[in-house]
């Protein structure tokens, strides 16, 4: 089994930065499809239900809504300007940030996050990545944030025989099966 398409959740922070960087370095390993997802929770999705909400306020919460999704957006493509076009997506959806991405993380051979930072001001757009992994039941690749050189040739696995492990590690093959050495 090969890496196709890889989907990275970003939020514009300096995590999800150095994730999209390791996604850019997979990218390019595999030729894969490269999807940038961010997933937010808006002030407008939790006042669209209420009817005590002016249509103004409605209006004024939609536009920084869709300025958000459009600096976030021209951020992740600036960032991976090197991916062909054919090969680059993003999809920008409202919602929970960790359930969002978990269901869409289904649809990909990996997902890759940066670890969790708090945005100051901003929890709509937090990203746990302990929480998509639980939820989606899939692979997900978590990135430091100083992160900045490419993925080692080298894999170093420690295996306790639980079945949690044992599916991380079936999940991991592809990855691994590209390395010069795995130990386990």
């Amino acid at each position: 089994m090969s890496i196709r398409n890889l989907l990275i959740a970003f939020n514009g922070t300096e995590s999800s930065e150095a994730a999209l960087a390791a996604a850019l370095n997979m990218q390019a390993g595999y030729k894969a499809h490269l999807t940038g997802i961010f997933a937010h929770a808006s002030q407008l999705a939790r006042l669209q239900t209420q009817d005590w909400v002016p249509a103004a306020l409605r209006d004024v919460l939609h536009s920084r809504t869709q300025e958000d999704e459009g600096r976030m957006e021209a951020r992740f493509r600036s960032l991976a300007a090197a991916v062909p076009s054919d090969r680059l997506h993003w999809i920008s959806r409202e919602g929970q940030g960790d359930v969002t991405v978990a269901t869409y993380a289904r649809m990909y051979d990996i997902t890759i996050v940066g670890r969790y930072d708090s945005v100051q001001g901003n929890p709509e757009i937090d990203l746990h990545p302990d929480r998509i992994a639980e939820r989606s039941g899939r692979g997900v690749l978590t990135i430091p944030r100083t992160w900045r050189q490419g993925i080692p040739d080298e894999a170093i696995i420690a295996w306790d025989g639980q079945r949690t492990v044992t599916r991380a590690l079936a999940e991991a093959m592809p990855i691994l099966e590209a390395k010069k050495r795995s130990r386990f």
